[in-house]
């Protein structure tokens, strides 16, 4: 079978057909790694927040413990000497 030109322009249609699919799918194969290396990128972002967050949190918990806040409060008055300031309505 020779491929002369009576082939090829009564097989035209199919040519330009295979051709354009075979575009798509380099486009889409290369649209897909992009957002695989997109989500890459977040999942980093997402893992490192939550260390910082885990972090974050431990030391909030060791400064609210009891304890603690014990030790940092030693020798400070927490409440006032006094009690609390009564207000009197003015009478109309």
């Amino acid at each position: 079978m020779q491929l002369g030109a009576g082939f090829m322009t009564k097989n035209l249609g199919l040519i330009l057909f295979v051709a354009l699919l075979g575009v798509l799918y380099i486009n889409n194969a290369q649209r897909g790694e992009k957002k695989l290396m997109a989500i890459d990128k977040l999942e980093k972002g997402v893992q490192e927040n939550r260390w910082e967050y885990l972090g974050l949190k431990k030391e909030l918990m060791e400064k609210s413990s009891p304890t603690q806040l014990a030790k940092d409060l030693d020798g400070e008055v927490v409440f006032p000497e006094k009690g609390p300031r009564i207000l009197k309505a003015p009478k109309s």
